[in-house]
């Protein structure tokens, strides 16, 4: 059984997958990305601006956290 992604996609990727099952590159990320700015009607410059401030109020990635989960204590009864 197949798996449903309704997600936006470069018009060549589903041949691509067919022929060669390849993954996106970073490239189509940022490809993806760019899209989706676009059909939301914001452009890159201002989402760049908004990425920046939470740079500086975040400290951004610099040691490449991951959080794998996060698990949460029940109350006792």
């Amino acid at each position: 059984m197949g798996r449903t992604y309704e997600k936006l996609v470069r018009d060549r990727i589903p041949e691509r997958i067919k022929a060669q099952g390849e993954t996106p590159s970073v490239e189509d990320l940022l490809e993806v990305i760019r899209a989706v700015i676009a059909a939301r009607g914001h452009t890159w410059d201002e989402v760049e601006r908004i990425r920046a401030a939470k740079a500086n109020r975040n400290v951004a990635f610099e040691k490449k956290l991951y959080l794998i989960g996060v698990e949460k204590q029940l109350p006792q009864p």
